[in-house]
């Protein structure tokens, strides 16, 4: 037995129904063909193979509807993914491809300058890279904790915070 297909239909009430569809004759013999095939089939021991097209038992649980909600999360999660690279792109440009471009920059204003610039922050002149005065590397407190002053040097001059570090290290031993 084979099941056919059902066809939905709307009435009048808004109410929708399935309508039974039988399969065509030539799906059939194809369906027969194709079991033949499967049993091995053989006239010749007196092998006989019917196949019917009959309506199955419909379920009684109605098939639920999809909702509106449900497509417009389908739709979401299609988007999201574009959105999250071009968050991680412009992420990256600013994060890292932007101060990357900084202190590129900086290097080439010093070799066309001769080295004599003045350092970002205004620290006073560099020359060679090496500040002229000797700087106040000591962390006497200006309003902030020693931790948030560590943070910031860190975070706006890498270079002065790893010889700051290493001086201290100096000292130290």
């Amino acid at each position: 037995m084979v099941d056919g297909s059902y066809e939905k239909s709307v009435d009048k009430d808004g109410k929708t129904s399935l309508k039974y569809q039988p399969r065509s004759p030539e799906e059939m013999r194809n369906l027969e063909k194709l079991v033949k095939n499967a049993i091995g089939y053989s006239e010749e021991r007196g092998d006989q193979v019917e196949v019917a097209s009959l309506p199955f038992a419909l379920s009684s649980v109605p098939e639920p509807e999809t909702d509106a909600m449900e497509k417009y999360r389908a739709m979401m999660e299609w988007l999201a993914m574009p959105l999250i690279y071009l968050l991680v792109a412009v992420l990256v440009l600013l994060f890292v491809i932007k101060p990357f471009l900084k202190i590129l920059a900086t290097k080439q204003l010093e070799t066309r300058t001769g080295g004599a610039i003045s350092r970002p922050g205004g620290h006073g002149p560099a020359i060679g890279g090496i500040g002229a005065e000797e700087e106040d590397l000591t962390l006497a407190p200006r309003g902030l904790s020693d931790q948030e002053r560590i943070y910031r040097l860190a975070q706006s001059d890498p270079d002065r915070a790893a010889d700051l570090v290493r001086r201290w290290l100096r000292e130290e031993a």
